[in-house]
């Protein structure tokens, strides 16, 4: 079983100039489909992981609201995990939460960090 979460950049320009994203989780055998997250002060969250990026310490959250969330935290060795929480619609009959773990070993960690902030800024589709 493979864990994989895929997030894409869209705009509206009729509607909006803020961007929206497209997130596709599968996680341990759930699967979560959500077309309109926004996260809040992108221009901040790009500042936080190329600061991430430079130093591996600390962590940068990504609200996407209830439905979406991301934080990317550094380990001692390196390393990063992507601790994420999503929620399904409260659709009959229920509601799905999910939290879970993806964890990005050192040598791939830069490169990852580097597709998120690709993701912010030319919205180049974010993989792992």
């Amino acid at each position: 079983m493979s864990n994989s979460v895929l997030i894409k950049r869209e705009m509206w320009p009729d509607v909006t100039d803020v961007p929206h994203f497209i997130v596709s989780l599968d996680y341990e055998g759930c699967s979560f489909h959500h077309d309109d997250i926004y996260f809040d002060e992108i221009s901040e969250i790009v500042a936080d992981l190329v600061r991430l990026n430079n130093s591996r310490k600390g962590e940068v959250k990504l609200n996407g609201g209830s439905r979406f969330s991301a934080c990317i935290k550094a380990k001692m060795n390196g390393a990063i995990d992507i601790l994420l929480h999503a929620e399904s619609a409260a659709s009959f009959p229920g509601k799905l939460s999910l939290e879970g773990v993806l964890q990005v070993e050192g040598e791939n960690a830069s490169s990852c960090i580097s597709s998120l902030i690709s993701l912010f800024e030319e919205g180049t589709p974010f993989a792992i």
